[in-house]
């Protein structure tokens, strides 16, 4: 046992001794972004409403969604471009603690339904934000969105990557050595468009306001970050 041993030691000292060493490399990483006018705008509404009987709270819920559904006929909105989807139940309780009654006050059941809506015309961003507020109990949000937002996403790609290229083959070049095959790519991509809320304050204004309008696009990002390595021949 104790011959094999040493065999085998003697076997793995000689292969790592005669092991070639690892390939020079380089690993850089480059960003890209898109700007671009957004030609979108996805609404998200949730609507609230409260009653302590709970079918009436629903029945409440159901003329909010009605009304809601008339405003995005009555604006023009393809009935493809609207979704009615998540729906939560909960039970409100006054601040207030009873000891007599051993615990808080039960005030109403809180019915909350969200819609979402596409909408294709940002000029009207007006019209759409003045009709969802009116006379509701709810919370908006919306998100700047481009039809174009494949077709950004893949040219920040590719320029991405011929920036790392360029990157890599100008610090080799400059140590005198030749940029080599492509060992490895990780890529990352974020749009860097954010939901925002009912407040109309935007940050860079390349897509200017209309005449009489509260809302300026503004422009939306598309980014595309890649990290490369490189062989160095």
């Amino acid at each position: 046992m104790k011959s094999l041993v040493i065999a085998s030691f003697l076997f793995v000292t000689a292969g790592a001794a005669t092991a070639s060493p690892p390939p020079r490399s380089i690993k850089v990483s480059a960003q890209a972004s898109e700007r671009i006018v957004p030609d979108r705008v996805l609404w998200r509404l949730v609507l609230n409403a409260r009653h302590r009987d709970l079918t009436k709270a629903k029945a409440a819920s159901d003329r909010q969604i009605r009304d809601v559904l008339a405003t995005t006929r009555r604006l023009g909105v393809q009935p493809s471009d609207v979704q009615t989807g998540e729906l939560s139940i909960d039970k409100e309780y006054s601040d207030r603690y009873s000891s007599i009654k051993g615990g808080r006050k039960f005030v109403a059941y809180v019915l909350s339904r969200t819609v979402v809506v596409r909408q294709r015309a940002p000029k009207r961003f007006d019209d759409f934000f003045t009709g969802f507020i009116k006379n509701r109990d709810m919370k908006v949000d919306y998100e700047l969105a481009s039809s174009k937002a494949a077709n950004l996403k893949a040219k920040a790609q590719v320029n991405a990557v011929i920036a790392a290229r360029a990157k890599a083959r100008a610090m080799v070049e400059a140590l005198g050595a030749k940029l080599g095959r492509v060992m490895q790519i990780d890529e990352g991509y974020r749009p860097s468009h954010r939901r925002r809320g009912h407040n109309l304050a935007m940050g860079t204004l390349d897509g200017s306001a209309s005449e009489g309008s509260t809302f300026a696009p503004g422009t939306i990002e598309f980014s595309s970050a890649v990290t490369v390595e490189f062989a160095i021949e």
